[in-house]
């Protein structure tokens, strides 16, 4: 299997690099923000055009469910992580959990800590993709909240606090 590790950053890559690499997976290294510890790393993978696989393992977190989103900006540069935007989605969708049929493309619901404060989680989302304009990730970014996203209020779930935050590529090659 082909793995395209941006984060790395150690390699040239041709466009059927790319195209293979789309195919794949792509790696994010999730930073901490909002004053935390939260850390950790995701993986996200095409699994058709309008599908990925998004798992991951984030750490130091309070035990229980965490907000966990696509952000329509890639920048975490912000302290709080406030330069990441709202939610990745189109005007018209109110905010919702995986199942809602009408939710921001980004509205991924929450990933769960154990007792220790680690999330491990695997999460199938539709609306989303590498290649497609309307359903790209890349050049986004996502954030895991400090508290559980409620799936309901608007706009963004009240998950409080931004506590980790990773920028997806803007491409899977690194020139």
């Amino acid at each position: 299997m082909y793995v395209c590790f941006v984060s790395l950053g150690l390699f040239a890559c041709t466009k059927k690099d790319c195209e293979i690499c789309a195919n794949q997976s792509v790696r994010i290294e999730m930073d901490s923000r909002s004053n935390s510890s939260v850390r950790g790393f995701v993986e996200l993978k095409e699994l058709s055009s309008n599908r990925l696989e998004i798992s991951g393992l984030i750490e130091n977190l309070s035990p229980g469910e965490h907000g966990f989103h696509v952000h329509e900006i890639g920048d975490c540069s912000a302290a709080d992580a406030s330069s990441a935007g709202g939610h990745f989605g189109h005007s018209h969708e109110k905010h919702g959990g995986l199942g809602h049929k009408d939710r921001h493309a980004g509205d991924l619901g929450n990933i769960v800590a154990n007792s220790d404060g680690v999330a491990v989680f695997k999460i199938e989302a539709e609306k989303l993709c590498f290649r497609s304009t309307s359903c790209s990730v890349l050049g986004r970014s996502l954030v895991v909240h400090e508290d559980p996203d409620d799936l309901s209020s608007q706009p963004a779930g009240n998950s409080g606090a931004r506590q980790a935050c990773g920028v997806i590529p803007k491409s899977c090659c690194v020139n």
